[in-house]
């Protein structure tokens, strides 16, 4: 196997190349990294579909980010809100159905939105809410959307994980993919890990991509670092114990937690960057800090009997079969 190509020391948001005539979905588009994201993306030529679970939010991402558009140079893309909850799977087949009428192309799907934190609760078909958003819906909806991204030239599926996919590495169990009591339940570590299957995910598809020899799509993870936004002011706002409250603020909210504008980097150059290959994890260089780097994921990220267990059972329960062919 060849070296992947070394990934630029100095990496910033003015090396993207032009997106004009690329089309792009981001999920949770309408504040944090989803928002920067789809406004980076579209200020660079692209046509961005905000894809939010809120109306009303969804609506004033679109008109915020048109109105920033509007006084960027001529060759700025657009954008459009379609409503997506990907806590519930029927959302998710609806979004999908809409997007398919109104678009014949997708070149690029940034799997981004995510919840946290919180008590044990359940989504609209009844499964652990955390790995039904971060993981499963964003399963089906790419499953659901992969015939569009097979059409492009070239396609990136990114998906956007987390630093914190390790704290749920111990507690994982391959034959036995989801949280189902709350007696196995932990905010973090249950966070930790869908964040976890959102590598693996990534892993899976692109060992079938290539086995499949499908050559135009390429399937990436990254991660922000610890970044302030709505996420990690959510899961502490949630929290009950007041230590591990003012942890999780002193990490995500006060001055040295990442802006959005700076956590977005690594989505951005996984999204665009030329240096990227299929199955790569991309975080900042020094860990929270620093330009786009490659990382080392947990080392169960590394298991092709745990990647193919998880694409089994998410099959199973988004009742999505996930055909990578040619």
């Amino acid at each position: 196997m060849s070296e992947a190509p070394a990934i630029p020391d100095a990496w910033d948001v003015s090396q993207i190349p032009s997106r004009s005539g690329k089309v792009a979905i981001v999920t949770g588009a309408n504040s944090g990294l989803g928002y920067e994201t789809a406004l980076q993306l579209a200020s660079k030529g692209a046509h961005v579909v905000l894809a939010c679970r809120s109306e009303e939010r969804g609506r004033e991402a679109e008109t915020k980010l048109r109105d920033a558009l509007s006084v960027l140079s001529s060759t700025a893309g657009d954008v459009e809100f379609i409503r997506l909850d990907l806590g519930d799977l029927s959302s998710v087949r609806e979004f999908s159905e809409q997007f398919k009428q109104s678009h014949d192309q997708l070149d690029l799907l940034v799997n981004n939105a995510g919840v946290m934190g919180g008590s044990y609760a359940l989504s609209t078909d009844g499964y652990e809410r955390m790995f039904a958003t971060n993981h499963l819906g964003h399963f089906a909806l790419t499953a659901q959307l992969f015939e569009l991204l097979k059409r492009s030239a070239a396609a990136r599926v990114v998906n956007v994980s987390s630093g914190l996919h390790k704290r749920g590495e111990a507690s994982f169990n391959e034959d036995d993919v989801m949280v189902t009591s709350e007696l196995r339940f932990g905010q973090v570590q249950t966070y930790g890990e869908s964040k976890l299957c959102n590598i693996l995910f990534t892993k899976e598809l692109d060992r079938r991509l290539k086995a499949a020899g499908v050559d135009n799509v390429t399937a990436v993870a990254c991660h922000p670092g610890y970044v302030a936004t709505s996420l990690g002011a959510n899961m502490a706002a949630a929290n009950s114990n007041w230590v591990y409250w003012l942890l999780i603020r002193i990490v995500t909210l006060l001055p040295g937690g990442k802006t959005p504008e700076m956590g977005a980097m690594p989505t951005l150059y996984a999204a665009t960057g030329t240096e990227v290959v299929g199955g790569d994890y991309i975080g900042p260089k020094d860990r929270n800090s620093g330009s786009p780097a490659r990382h080392e994921p947990a080392e169960l990220c590394k298991s092709e009997s745990a990647a193919r267990k998880l694409w089994a059972a998410s099959e199973k329960l988004t009742h999505v079969t996930f055909a990578v062919d040619k």
